[in-house]
């Protein structure tokens, strides 16, 4: 028997069962919140920080403008890795966790990189502490629910 050339092919044509979803799930938005969160009680953070300083009022001048640039090129990088994590892009939640991990490990190494200078570790405030401790949670709690398992379907290779 001859094979027709206008038949229709008998593979079976179907969508992807695997298909990422097409609305983001909760965990996600909340993550996203949660960093944006983070952002927000670090931006007054940062600024009272400087102004409140023991240096000249010069000095304090020129470090609060340079707060204020630092935050602004933060904030754009911030949105940037969100609107990314927000359109399931895998790459921004793990750069995400990369910059987490490198900020905790700097924390926790600018003591002891300052002492091994033989300079003395100026006294951290209980504020600032606590500041760093609520951030810190809050970017644990989002990257846990970023790497939910209710979130690894929404950030799944896209057709």
């Amino acid at each position: 028997m001859e094979r027709n050339p206008y038949t229709p092919p008998a593979a079976a044509v179907a969508d992807p069962e695997n298909a990422p979803p097409s609305e983001r799930p909760k965990s996600v938005t909340n993550a996203i919140r949660l960093v944006w969160l983070t952002f927000v009680i670090g931006i007054p953070f940062g600024f009272y920080s400087t102004a409140t300083s023991d240096a000249g009022a010069g000095a304090v001048v020129v470090a609060l403008v340079v707060v204020a640039i630092v935050d602004a090129v933060a904030f754009g990088i911030c949105f940037w890795l969100l609107d990314g994590v927000g359109k399931g892009k895998n790459w921004a939640r793990i750069v995400l966790l990369v910059l987490f991990l490198l900020g905790v490990a700097g924390s926790l190494l600018t003591p002891v990189m300052i002492k091994a200078l033989g300079q003395s570790v100026p006294e951290s405030t209980v504020l600032e502490w606590s500041v760093m401790l609520v951030q810190d949670g809050l970017m644990i709690a989002a990257l846990f629910l970023m790497f939910s398992p209710s979130a690894r379907p929404w950030f799944a290779r896209r057709p």
